[in-house]
């Protein structure tokens, strides 16, 4: 019987590939760590999320051959774009790619620009973001860490979706809403209204 906890690290067996979640994952957490302890962002930094009555955004739903899921999104900044973003419940932190921070030209922020994780530092910039777009909603003006996500999971990533990923859309800004649904079946995120204090 194996242990419920072990501190012994865990690793899939030599040879074997990993599927296209666990590089997500992986991903996420490697770019996420740094930033859950170095930057602590007050409420009233963000603008509140607008009403969006229940609108469905469209998604695209991608499985891999192993069943792993992401979900898509399309995102304008700024009215440029679209750029593509994996919808990720699981990250507190909305991230975005640094050449696409760099080209937009976005407007920093005071934070701590360097992290660490398991790999080392990591430079993380923290800019603000005004003017964004999921779909044809609208979202709220909000601080978000700036990473180059063309790290070591980047390529295999990237190749097994078949397109760039310009960012991770977090729980910070979609908890704005109060109530999310990620309908995989009609490939939709449906926002409800704006969380109330």
């Amino acid at each position: 019987m194996r242990p419920l906890y072990s501190d012994q690290p865990t690793s899939p067996p030599p040879g074997r590939r990993l599927s296209l979640r666990a590089h997500v994952t992986w991903l996420a957490v490697l770019l996420l760590w740094p930033l859950t302890g170095c930057l602590l962002l007050p409420s009233q930094v963000a603008s509140p999320a607008p009403a969006t009555g229940g609108a469905g955004v469209p998604l695209q739903v991608v499985k891999d051959t192993s069943g792993s899921v992401l979900a898509l999104a399309s995102i304008t900044i700024q009215d440029q774009g679209p750029y593509t973003f994996v919808v990720d419940t699981g990250a507190s932190r909305t991230v975005i790619d640094r050449p696409v921070v760099d080209s937009l030209q976005l407007e920093p922020a005071p934070g701590v620009p360097i992290a660490s994780d398991v790999s080392g530092e990591v430079e993380a910039t923290v800019v603000r973001v005004t003017q964004w777009r999921l779909g044809d909603v609208d979202l709220p003006g909000t601080i978000v860490a700036s990473i180059d996500l063309s790290g070591p999971n980047a390529p295999a990533l990237q190749q097994a979706l078949g397109r760039r990923v310009d960012g991770l859309l977090g729980s910070d800004v979609l908890s704005e809403y109060g109530v999310i649904t990620l309908d995989y079946v009609r490939s939709t995120l449906t926002l409800g209204p704006q969380a109330s204090d």
